[in-house]
């Protein structure tokens, strides 16, 4: 989670069987669910599950087919059932997913060398007085929290702007691998 939390900037939504128990959505708790929500509450993500178990065999039910996001919203997740109900121990899981017109960029670290390198700073200096107006009338239609968010996420990347050229992540493969069904 930390390799996709560091290597993902913007809205990202993560779903599946996490096999995390947790009795913020589940009826009890296992050390995979405990670490998931205290990495979620530390970094920033959501996560949502349906009130009811996505899983469900002879010995019990669960709640593990989890969605974990940040920076959007993921509302009214539920279990959807169908024509596929008994085909798998595990049921589809649905919900509405919600991403704003803003989002912040997950770093706000600008190395010291690109800090003071003069093609950078030039840069800055003119954004800044571009874009920095603007904001400063966008303080006073501030009428909320969410207003106020927004508002907070387009500061940061005005002020991150320049450095992105020099910032671009390093290329990740990512291997998925999927079991054929059953």
């Amino acid at each position: 989670m930390d390799m996709i939390s560091e290597n993902t900037s913007g809205s990202v939504i993560l779903m599946g069987d996490l096999n995390a128990r947790h009795t913020r959505w589940d009826r009890t708790c296992n050390s995979q669910g405990r670490w998931l929500m205290r990495w979620a509450t530390n970094n920033g993500w959501e996560i949502n599950a349906p009130p009811e178990p996505t899983f469900a065999a002879h010995n019990g039910s669960s709640t593990v087919d989890l969605i974990v996001a940040r920076n959007t919203s993921a509302e009214g997740t539920s279990v959807f059932h169908g024509s596929w109900d008994g085909c798998s121990d595990h049921f589809a899981v649905q919900s509405e997913i919600r991403i704003s017109g803003e989002t912040c960029r997950s770093s706000n670290k600008i190395p010291y060398s690109q800090r003071s390198n003069p093609k950078y700073v030039i840069l800055a200096e003119k954004l800044y007085k571009e874009k920095f107006p603007a904001l400063a009338e966008s303080i006073e239609q501030c009428q909320s929290t969410t207003m106020l968010e927004e508002l907070y996420c387009r500061f940061k990347n005005i002020i991150l702007e320049p450095w992105l050229e020099a910032r671009k992540p390093k290329k990740t493969t990512l291997q998925i691998l999927l079991e054929p069904a059953a």
